[in-house]
């Protein structure tokens, strides 16, 4: 992505609370066996997680016209329905790893001295 050409007035929330901005961005296509061409796309894109400038986005797009879109769709990184479960799949992990793992270590508990001697238990 080269550019990203900024904000459309357009914000709206699906059905999940995603915010979903519409935007105009500049990219350069190479599409395989054939010449690099730069095109401006308007795109619907998550507002918390959009394509930066200088990322390499997965692009679908008519070689004849250079109609391009850029996919979001099954893309980790923008799509919000792989990255709600990526978070819940983790979350799960690491709950699995607190159940499952050795007990906790032992705190180390350092007893508070104050200028009048050892601070009391209920302090």
């Amino acid at each position: 992505m080269l550019a990203d050409e900024g904000s459309g007035s357009v914000v709206e929330r699906d059905t999940h609370g995603v915010p979903w901005d519409h935007r105009k961005f500049i990219l350069e296509v190479r599409p395989v066996g054939q010449a690099a061409f730069r095109v401006e796309v308007k795109a619907k894109v998550p507002s918390l997680h959009a394509p930066q400038v200088g990322e390499l986005v997965k692009v679908s797009c008519d070689l004849k016209n250079h109609k391009t879109e850029i996919e979001i769709k099954g893309d980790p990184r923008y799509d919000p329905q792989l990255r709600r479960a990526n978070a819940k799949q983790q979350r799960a992990a690491e709950a699995q790893a607190l159940l499952s793992g050795a007990p906790a270590a032992p705190s180390v508990v350092r007893e508070l001295v104050d200028d009048d001697g050892p601070v009391p238990e209920d302090y």
